[in-house]
């Protein structure tokens, strides 16, 4: 009963060991596992395009229909008009739910 109790102690004591060396943060390039400050902060770079804020953008986007059985996908391009990148995705999502065609169920 000592030796049963005794096994069981070192299992979890082993299984302990093993979870806590998994939950060892990563170390940085420099072998600590300190974060890497350089001390200036980059803006960010979008390209060199500038947005002028309230300006209406159009995208196309692509929404995908099944057939009456899903079993096949058919692809449907749409124009979108938007100002801000919330209501892009607001719109991508309506003309996911809007399908004109009978013979395709909206996913």
């Amino acid at each position: 009963m000592l030796k049963r109790k005794m096994g069981y102690g070192l299992l979890f004591l082993f299984i302990l060991i093993i979870a806590a060396g998994c939950a060892q943060k990563p170390v940085s390039e420099s072998g600590t596992n300190e974060p890497n400050h350089s001390g200036s902060v980059q803006p960010a770079n979008n390209g060199g395009t500038q947005v002028e804020p309230n300006k209406e953008q159009k995208q196309t986007v692509e929404v995908y229909f099944a057939d009456t059985q899903v079993l096949e996908l058919e692809k449907r391009e749409v124009e979108l008009e938007f100002i801000e990148d919330d209501e892009k995705y607001k719109k991508t999502f309506e003309a996911l739910q809007n399908n004109d065609d009978t013979a395709l169920v909206s996913l």
